[in-house]
């Protein structure tokens, strides 16, 4: 938990690999959840892409709006 709180902070401040590292950590599951609910694999690919566009919109706020916080719930942030 630890190490990602740190990667949600690292990618907070713009840093590319912490957040292709949280990418990581989590696609799998997310696509499989999605998969699960739309039954398409090529939807879900893509679905699974404009989840995590929007996380990282939302970890790397314009104007200081839209930062994640607490910085370790970076799962519960994807399920949204």
């Amino acid at each position: 938990m630890q190490q990602e709180e740190s990667l949600v902070r690292r990618a907070q401040r713009g840093e590319p690999e912490a957040f292709a590292q949280l990418y990581e950590a989590h696609f799998d599951k997310m696509y499989r959840y999605i998969v699960l609910k739309v039954r398409n694999q090529a939807d879900a690919e893509d679905l699974t892409q404009q989840v995590f566009l929007k996380a990282l919109g939302l970890l790397v706020p314009i104007a200081g709006e839209g930062c994640l916080s607490p910085p370790g719930c970076f799962a519960s942030l994807i399920i949204r």
